[in-house]
């Protein structure tokens, strides 16, 4: 314990105040869901959490099904996490004794000046988060991209959000996992280090590791540290490498080990290679033998043997060097393997092989070899081949083949109506991954395109999947025509005919009462209801729109008259509070009530949000997000439900 506690404090110091000016918002996305755990918050008047997601830009949705308390209770704690931590957790707080946790501990937790000391270490301690309700699992979302907020509760309000970055739901994180792990068996110990993860976001948010031990290479392992700590790490040969001690050992015993990496959010990596070792062995390892290699595929495959004299290895590593001196130093799958396959071998190289065994401090290298991998077989083909059409010309992006020895790509263009007759655009090899094809400018008919790769052994590709490409349409769409028009309650609903053009992409229907048009919907329907909010004759219309924006020649107009029924409430206004738009207007005399409507300005969509009663005037709608635009409407309605002209207003968020 007096160790965990020492590299905590040291951690503890790389930390100020200021590090913690907000509540900083992580997430980690795995295969059932997605993890998110917030850090920073030194409000002691927050008693709670909730978390709201928005999909897609969509509004924000409440997803807790109730909030994420702080627990206080000792009996829940140890239920939850066990005695040992429980303890430990109450520590954080400077409770020494097994008690409940009190408001005063908070408070003077937050409060004191060494609070940078007490988040840090708290971060480092993600199994902790579900006590301090700083945690939340989504296994809920459906895909696409999604944005989080978290929102703090205090006794009386709720407080600022804190939104975190986008994540694509369906797309995996993964956390680098521990490599290059040099177990060493001293005397009465064992001393496992490995070199800090790759520097990246995620390699970033590592906050400690799990370190698990065995007697036997297949198990079962016991995770040998109860909590999650980030280890002291030193400078070796110019590299940051992490280090621990197990002392819980004995000389002549042999040890396996693995290492996990851990999120802040407390998700693991995948684990290590198994570790060897035995304590206090200072013996050279067997000497790797009858080294052979031979082309696999793409690759070379080296086969070898051990000797007999000497214990395993602890870890086996390839040594490869290139023509020209560069060398590489490739990790195989186990110490006990006898075959490596070099996947990034290239075509055409000249290399030198040699095989590698370590424990500890003492290695054993076999003799070299030399293998020249020929090239006789063609690169993978591009994939992921996309166009653009503009006028006249058609441009098209791929993404390149995997192989690394590509010299360029060939594209080719079938434009019979049945794309069997491909034909190749230039003669010399594209240099990129980009190709403009010039057409006529009144081309309509479709062409199919694929890419080819080619090595620098003149080794051509299988074709990419092909492409259907239609040039750029200048030509309208046909004409529809309105069909009906009904007037119910200051709602006009219209039919009209589908357009016989096939490339529709929406119907747009606009509205005229004093010459000027507007549109007041798009929709791939043929009908479509618009509430004007005004009275007098209405004069409606349909243009067809197609999928390159064309428009076609308006329908005939049909017209309806509308006559009020009841007033229209005044003096509609909008207003921001804490977590919610108000809407207030000044009452009908005769109105048995209000409908209050909500309309999305990026999509026009229309959604009757609440019917109220007559002495209404005021509403909240905390389903909005107040960061986008929005248009709401109140209709004053009789006994009867008939509703008069709404009146209508905006909400603009600041910029």
């Amino acid at each position: 314990m007096r160790k965990v506690m020492l590299c905590l404090l040291l951690l503890c110091c790389t930390f100020t105040t200021s590090s913690w000016a907000q509540v900083q918002v992580t997430t980690f996305v795995s295969d059932s869901g997605v993890h998110l755990r917030w850090i920073g918050n030194t409000d002691a008047s927050v008693e709670a959490w909730v978390v709201e997601r928005s999909t897609d830009g969509g509004p924000f949705v409440l997803i807790t099904p109730e909030p994420l308390h702080l627990v206080t209770s000792y009996k829940e704690m140890k239920q939850r996490v066990g005695r040992y931590l429980a303890s430990y957790y109450l520590t954080l707080w400077g409770v020494n004794e097994e008690r409940d946790l009190v408001s005063s501990d908070v408070k003077r937790a937050l409060s004191a000046k060494s609070v940078s000391m007490h988040l840090a270490m708290r971060a480092a301690a993600p199994e902790l988060a579900q006590l301090s309700g700083e945690y939340f699992f989504d296994r809920s979302p459906s895909g696409g991209s999604c944005i989080y907020r978290v929102i703090p509760i205090t006794k009386d309000s709720m407080g600022k959000p804190y939104k975190s970055e986008a994540v694509q739901v369906g797309i995996s994180d993964v956390l680098p996992r521990p490599t290059d792990i040099t177990v060493s068996g001293l005397d009465q110990s064992v001393q496992l280090t490995w070199p800090r993860a790759q520097q990246s976001k995620l390699a970033s948010q590592i906050v400690g590791f799990h370190v698990w031990k065995s007697s036997s290479e297949y198990g079962p392992f016991e995770r040998v540290n109860l909590q999650t700590v980030l280890p002291l790490f030193a400078s070796k040969d110019a590299t940051a490498e992490f280090t621990w001690t197990d002392d819980m050992v004995e000389n002549s015993d042999t040890v396996y080990y693995y290492v996990c990496h851990v999120h802040a959010t407390g998700a693991l990596s995948t684990r290590s290679n198994i570790c060897r070792v035995v304590v206090g062995s200072d013996e050279a390892p067997k000497r790797p033998v009858s080294v052979r290699a031979e082309r696999f595929g793409h690759a070379v495959r080296l086969t070898w043997s051990w000797s007999a004299q000497g214990p395993p290895p602890q870890q086996v590593h390839i040594l490869r060097i290139q023509s020209g001196g560069t060398s590489a130093r490739m990790e195989a799958a186990a110490p006990t393997d006898t075959t490596y396959i070099d996947a990034l071998a290239g075509m055409g190289n000249v290399y030198r092989y040699a095989v590698v065994a370590s424990s500890g401090d003492h290695t054993s290298t076999s003799d070299t070899i030399s293998f020249t991998l020929t090239d006789v077989v063609p690169p993978s083909p591009p994939h992921g081949l996309q166009a653009k059409a503009d006028t006249g010309k058609i441009l098209l992006t791929w993404l390149p083949s995997i192989d690394q020895d590509v010299a360029g790509y060939v594209v080719f263009v079938a434009a019979d109506s049945a794309f069997r007759n491909p034909l190749q655009l230039q003669s010399t090899l594209v240099q990129g991954t980009s190709f403009t094809d010039v057409v006529e400018r009144t081309a309509q008919d479709s062409r199919q395109y694929t890419v080819k790769a080619v090595d620098r052994s003149g080794n051509t590709s299988a074709p990419s999947q092909p492409l259907i490409v239609k040039p750029i349409d200048l030509a309208p769409p046909a004409p529809s025509q309105i069909t009906s028009i009904t007037l119910v309650d200051s709602t006009v609903s219209l039919t009209f005919t589908a357009s016989i053009s096939r490339d529709v992409a929406a119907y747009s229907v606009e509205r005229s009462t004093a010459g000027t048009w507007q549109t007041v919907g798009k929709t791939t329907q043929l009908r479509l209801t618009d509430v004007p909010g005004i009275t007098g004759a209405i004069r409606y219309r349909v243009v067809v729109i197609d999928s390159s924006g064309n428009r076609s020649k308006p329908s005939q107009e049909r017209s309806v008259t509308i006559t009020p029924t009841i007033e229209a409430p005044q003096l509609l206004t909008i207003s921001k509070d804490t977590f919610a738009l108000r809407l207030t207007w000044k009452a009908v005399s005769n109105a048995a009530g209000y409908r209050i409507a909500r309309i999305d300005k990026r999509t026009g969509d229309r959604v009757i949000v609440d019917n109220v009663g007559s002495r209404v005037t005021s509403w909240a709608d905390r389903y909005a997000d107040p960061d986008q635009g929005w248009i709401y409407e109140v209709a004053a309605r009789t006994n009867n439900w008939k509703f008069g002209v709404p009146i209508s207003a905006e909400y603009r968020p600041r910029q």
